[in-house]
């Protein structure tokens, strides 16, 4: 693969309790998860949070993934459901890797 593209098989698909979603935001939902799939090896760089229609936020659905990583980054998508499958929010970030 060139360019140094590493491919990644990751995925981070946490279900946040309705418990969850009344103490704690929703952009730290999905900062959370971004960071969890990222690794704990990495600091964030850059978070692009995009909010959907208003609606109930209880019992969202966060998940993330990494889109792609290199020696130093890692790029990440994350999203919030809500329990209709509409999208409560979408996140995408930037992290750089610890010591690369």
């Amino acid at each position: 693969m060139g360019g140094g593209l590493v491919p990644s098989p990751f995925f981070f698909s946490p279900i946040f309790s309705t418990g969850d979603a009344m103490t704690t935001t929703l952009a730290a939902q999905i900062e959370a998860a971004l960071r969890e799939v990222a690794g704990s090896q990495t600091r964030p760089s850059s978070l692009l949070i995009d909010y959907g229609p208003d609606g109930d936020d209880e019992g969202l659905a966060v998940r993330a993934w990494v889109e792609r990583s290199t020696r130093s980054l890692v790029f990440a998508q994350g999203e919030a459901r809500r329990r209709n499958g509409s999208l409560a929010a979408a996140g995408s970030a930037v992290f750089r890797r610890v010591g690369a």
